[in-house]
């Protein structure tokens, strides 16, 4: 079985050439689909991602990571120019490790995961008190502002040094992202099948090693580590916006 990525929910099944909807896609969930157990794997420089450990990054900085909660959505998969709306948006918590989905999808093949980093516009405008309270997008979240009716896409928080040493980083580190500015699009190549009444096990790795650089920039803690929204320090947010889209990849 070829390895991949890609998720999908029962109700939010769309294909078509150009993306439609699917006016009763229960049936065809129910019998002629596949489970995908995907799990988000956090990484440092390629190795398993420990919230103890002390890390130096590309810029010779001492990182301390504390906190990590972020929204994918809009996540697709594609096939010979197809799209499958797979999930409109779900949060993941890699603090502690690993996360885990289960998923149900229509059979096929797939070659192209797409998704977004934090809200697309309509999902980060809606209001909480329009969801079950323990869904992603409710109120139990944690995630919205509470003084505007936005969603924070992006929580990463914890502690550094720009300078050598041992023990706990001195210095704190807090950045919220979010607004409609901070949303990014990511993708990662797939070659996957899957049958009716199969289980594929998918393994997506985010390397926080590299919300510090990319191939042209980095991402310097000494220029800028706190933002919450204050608009005059925007920047901040989308220097961690652009970096944290090309931290994805597949093992």
């Amino acid at each position: 079985m070829n390895r991949g990525v890609w998720i999908l929910t029962a109700g939010s099944l769309v294909v078509s050439g150009c993306l439609k909807t699917d006016p009763d896609p229960a049936p065809l969930l129910q019998e002629k689909a596949g489970v995908v157990h995907l799990t988000i794997r956090p990484r440092w420089w390629g190795s398993p991602f420990d919230k103890t450990v002390v890390y130096t990054n590309v810029l010779a900085q001492r990182v301390l990571v504390q906190q990590l909660r972020f929204f994918l959505a809009d996540m697709r998969m594609t096939s010979a120019g197809e799209e499958v709306l797979m999930k409109d948006a779900d949060l993941f918590d890699l603090t502690n490790g690993s996360e885990e989905r289960w998923y149900r999808i229509a059979p096929g093949g797939y070659d192209q995961l797409r998704f977004g980093i934090g809200l697309p516009y309509a999902l980060n405008h809606s209001d909480p008190s329009n969801y079950p309270v323990n869904d992603p997008l409710g109120a139990n979240s944690g995630m919205d502002w509470g003084w505007v009716s936005l969603h924070r896409f992006m929580l990463f928080e914890g502690r550094f040094d720009t300078l050598p040493g041992s023990g706990i980083p001195p210095f704190q580190f807090s950045v919220h992202t979010g607004f409609d500015t901070c949303y990014r699009e990511s993708q990662v190549p797939v070659a996957m099948d899957i049958a009716i009444d199969d289980t594929v096990e998918l393994v997506l790795d985010m390397d926080l090693s590299r919300f510090f650089h990319n191939a042209t920039d980095s991402f310097d803690l000494s220029e800028g580590s706190q933002w919450h929204g204050e608009a005059g320090q925007v920047n901040i947010a989308l220097k961690l916006s652009d970096m944290v889209a090309g931290s994805f990849s597949m093992p």
